[in-house]
């Protein structure tokens, strides 16, 4: 990973700590933990903005071969999430043109795309025209999966 851990923090429910991302402005809650770093062979692309931890080391890159390996040091929230795997995945492919609802994941095995409701409410999302392996007939529009259901396409 290119970093190495001094010790893991934990904070009580009135503690704030945050952390910045060095390529923007926006900074992000800490929450519950943070794990103090030291980036050795790894790039921060974060450090932590505010008390004894600030410019730290939050979150780093280490390139390997063809690939990268990303060290998130704190629990975050949503809006990181959103924010960095936006951010890191603008080159990849998506497994489905499609806007996926809140828990719905899709996966890509070949000509076949593997979606899974992981919520106990059914999720519906609209796709172009496939093939429904378990239904065995063609769907498009609008499409319904059921509370943790499982929908397997082939692309037509």
């Amino acid at each position: 990973m290119g970093i190495w851990s001094e010790e893991t923090e934990s904070f009580y429910d009135d503690e704030a700590v945050f952390v910045k991302m060095l390529n923007r402005e926006k900074t992000y809650q800490v929450e519950y933990y943070c794990d103090l770093i030291h980036a050795e062979k790894a790039e921060p692309l974060a450090v932590y903005d505010s008390d004894f931890y600030k410019g730290r080391p939050a979150l780093t890159v280490n390139e390997y071969g063809n690939g990268k390996a990303y060290y998130i040091a704190f629990r975050n929230d949503g809006d990181f999430l959103a924010d960095f795997y936006n951010e890191i995945t603008t080159n990849l492919r998506k497994s489905i043109d499609a806007a996926l609802p809140y828990g719905v994941t899709a996966q890509t095995r070949g000509d076949f795309i593997f979606l899974m409701n992981f919520t106990g409410c059914e999720q519906i999302m609209t796709i172009h025209p496939h093939f429904d392996m378990l239904e065995e007939r063609k769907i498009s529009g609008d499409i319904k999966l059921d509370a943790y259901g499982i929908k397997v396409l082939k692309r037509i």
